[in-house]
């Protein structure tokens, strides 16, 4: 079930386009079925970091099990918004949330086990 938000002040070419290459991505590092992945683009809106206009972004991945060791989700997630969007790290906000199952529910039923 994992939600992924980008929220950015750069424009994309095709949003239909770049959901779909968000969608397999994010699946891809979650190893979970596309047919569960939400992607959220606020794109463009108007965003400033440090005081500047330049290319931002803020990121949130939501999702029931992210893995304990998250270095290898951040850097994936932080080149994948720098290589299609073309925003430098430095300029990108990530927030990873780890779901409870049983405070997250779906098709009318919770996910506790």
């Amino acid at each position: 079930m994992p939600y992924f938000s980008i929220e950015t002040n750069q424009k994309v070419f095709d949003a239909n386009w770049f959901a779909d290459i968000a969608t397999e991505f994010i699946s891809e590092q979650l190893d979970k079925p596309e047919k569960f992945i939400m992607i959220s683009l606020k794109i463009p809106q108007t965003m400033y970091f440090d005081r500047l206009k330049s290319p931002t972004a803020m990121v949130q991945l939501k999702s029931i099990g992210l893995p304990e060791n998250k270095d290898a989700l951040i850097g994936a997630i932080f080149n994948f918004i720098e290589w299609e969007l073309k925003i430098p790290k430095d300029r990108i906000y990530l927030e990873l949330i780890n779901l409870e199952r049983e405070n997250f529910a779906w098709n009318g039923k919770n996910f506790k086990p």
